[in-house]
């Protein structure tokens, strides 16, 4: 999303602010599946109702907009 101060056209994020995103991506999508099944894990993908919540969540790093999940993996 755009700044009010913003001048350019895009902003990128530095790499430490890349990492924090993923971690926190990471510590939301574990959240979200421990409490469901894998069903209802996939209807939350699908309802991109977990897109929506990452992007709410990482406000405070850096400003995310059209957030979407693109591959899930499955770990034992």
């Amino acid at each position: 999303k755009r700044r009010p101060e913003q001048v350019k056209a895009n902003c990128y994020a530095q790499s430490s602010l890349v990492k924090r995103i993923r971690k926190k991506m990471t510590q939301i999508m574990q959240a979200e599946i421990t409490g469901a099944t894998f069903a209802d894990f996939v209807k939350k993908l699908i309802a991109e109702s977990i897109s929506k919540a990452i992007e709410k969540s990482t406000q405070g790093i850096f400003p995310l907009k059209d957030t979407m999940i693109r591959k899930v993996k499955v770990l034992k």
